[in-house]
């Protein structure tokens, strides 16, 4: 369980982690500030979160077979500025661009990983396949 008393919010993914992602955001208390980059394969999949959270949507537009190349990800991370104080990193997404977002997060921006949960969601080419990626 993730407790609710962080000052904000990353949520990483691509379309199969929208309903988690829009779960946890129209979940936040009012203020609370949430960032959710999600990958898609362009503006007709973007969604519109109802949330009471100072809510920052980022979506990067792919064609579909490109879902596992984690560089549109990282790219649009190295452009986002995280708030200050205690912030809480979720990432669900195809198990390679999910591991490359992790790593970017705790190598290059030092944050502390037991405040990341990371999990691929789908790995290419494995039907029902999953992995969790915590560190």
């Amino acid at each position: 369980m993730i407790a609710d008393d962080f000052d904000w919010w990353l949520l990483i993914g691509d379309e199969t982690a929208l309903p988690s992602i829009g779960r946890r955001v129209e979940g936040l208390a009012e203020g609370v500030r949430a960032i959710t980059l999600v990958a898609v394969n362009g503006p007709a999949e973007q969604q519109m979160l109802n949330t009471r959270a100072d809510h920052q949507a980022i979506w990067v537009h792919r064609f579909p077979d490109d879902a596992t190349n984690a560089q549109p990800v990282v790219e649009a991370l190295r452009r986002i500025e995280l708030p200050p104080g205690e912030g809480f990193v979720w990432i669900a997404a195809e198990a390679r661009v999910a591991r490359a977002a992790r790593d970017h997060i705790i190598n290059i921006r030092r944050h502390p990983a037991p405040w990341l949960r990371a999990s691929g969601y789908w790995i290419e080419g494995r039907a029902d396949g999953c992995e969790r990626l915590d560190s």
